[in-house]
């Protein structure tokens, strides 16, 4: 599988960014997140951080082939 990917995130007026995006692929699939934080409510990088690592490991178990980066 041949892909090309871009992210961007804009941090806005806050003091930090807390959105996330990641991918992540085997031979067969292709998995790509975006994680919005809480609009710059308290630890909305930290719910954002659970989700793709939490996605991501999800489909670093069930992908088909054992190629998950």
């Amino acid at each position: 599988m041949k892909f090309s990917i871009y992210q961007s995130s804009r941090q806005g007026g806050r003091k930090y960014n807390q959105d996330r995006v990641a991918y992540s692929y085997s031979k067969e699939s292709l998995l790509m997140v975006v994680a919005d934080g809480m609009g710059g409510h308290s630890s909305g990088e930290i719910a954002s951080k659970i989700a793709i690592e939490e996605l991501a490991e999800f489909f670093r178990l069930t992908s088909r082939d054992t190629d998950a980066t």
